[in-house]
Order: structure tokens, then sequence, then C-alpha cells
């Protein structure tokens, strides 16, 4: 091999370095404590989809914590649980968050720890771009949730900038029992969302 072709070859490789060490970190999760969380399957495909960032997925259930009450937080402080949660987000560029809608509203169990890491952080989000998603049996695609959620997360220093709503679940489904999105107009409106939610990845400074 000639000098020339080598110094293309570590050029290259320089480069390539160059972008790993660039690549912006999202954590993603759903806001459900179940074992058989739609939300969750859906945050694993969309997880796979990423392109252009280093995704990582949690479960909140490893963070779970006790009801808030100003009585508890004088007593005892900030949950530990939640003290992990913060410190685990802070060290991420975005967040991919999808919430289950009980009853038209947002989980009491992904509420709970919304409440206790706004006392822990009032800006937990740190003006982080994040892409908010939900799943439904039924038809809205978790819409009341998703709204709910966009706007609690503005109070607490978030940026949605994306968005995605799953309908009928269940008729996503392989055989294995595990998400797959084939309908092409579902798809594309996933592929949109994240495509956006990975160009506001690139404004945030490292």
């Amino acid at each position: 091999m000639d000098s020339k072709k080598i110094q293309l070859c570590l050029f290259k490789q320089i480069l390539s370095e160059q972008n790993l060490m660039a690549m912006k970190k999202v954590l993603a999760f759903s806001g459900s404590n179940s074992s058989a969380s739609i939300n969750q399957k859906l945050i694993r495909f969309a997880a796979e989809k990423v392109q252009k960032a280093e995704v990582t997925v949690v479960d909140l259930r490893d963070y779970n914590a006790p009801i808030y009450s100003m009585d508890l937080e004088t007593e005892s402080g900030i949950a530990e649980p939640v003290k992990n949660l913060l410190e685990t987000m802070s060290g991420y560029d975005g967040f991919l968050i999808s919430s289950p809608e009980h009853n038209g509203s947002t989980p009491a169990f992904f509420k709970n720890i919304i409440d206790w890491l706004s006392r822990a952080d009032r800006r937990f989000f740190n003006g982080k771009p994040i892409m908010v998603m939900g799943a439904s049996p039924g038809g809205s695609g978790a819409g009341s949730a998703r709204a709910q959620v966009s706007k609690m997360f503005g109070h607490f220093g978030g940026k949605v900038v994306a968005e995605f709503g799953l309908a009928n679940f269940h008729k996503h489904l392989a055989e294995n029992d595990e998400l797959s999105i084939t309908d092409a107009d579902t798809r594309a409106a996933l592929d949109a969302a994240l495509k956006n939610f990975e160009a506001a990845l690139t404004t945030v400074e490292a």
C-alpha cells in the first residue's frame, strides 16, 4: 500500500473516531410499571430506529419511589431511586419518552416519579430535546396523556421537539409478540418524528 492510501485510511479512521466521540446520547423509557407494557415495547422499537445517536433504554420500575408527600420529603429527603434517576438523566443529551394513558390521563406511577424529580431539580430536563410518544390499544394513540406530559415537561426545562402516537397497538404485533410497524403511513409518521428529534439533538452543546 502506497503512502497516499495509508494517509487516506488514517484520515478516514480519524473521522470515524471523531464522529463516534461526537455522537449524542439518548435516554429512552416509558412511564409504565407494567411488565407487559405496550409503551415499553414502543420505546424499544423506536430506539432501534434512531440512527444518529446512541440510545440507552431503561425501565422506570428500577427507579420506583413511594407516593410523594411533603411530610415524607421533610422526614427522609429525596427518595434514593429518584436521586439515581436524576444522576442518570444528567449524562444524556435528549430523551425518548412514551407515556401510557390511564382513564384519559398520565398514569399515577409516572406522575409520581415526575413529582419527585421536580422536587430534586425544578428543571431536571435542563433544556434538552424530548420526543414524546404514546401507544394505546384503542384509536387515540394515548393522545390525552401525550398532551399532558408535553405540557408538563415544559415546566421542568424540557423541550418537546417531536411527537408520535401509535393507535390500535395490537394490530402492529408480529407473531413473536414484538412490535412490527409495517403500515406505510404509520411508519412514515414515526420516521418523520425521529428525524426531527435527531435534528434537535445536533443543537445540544457537549
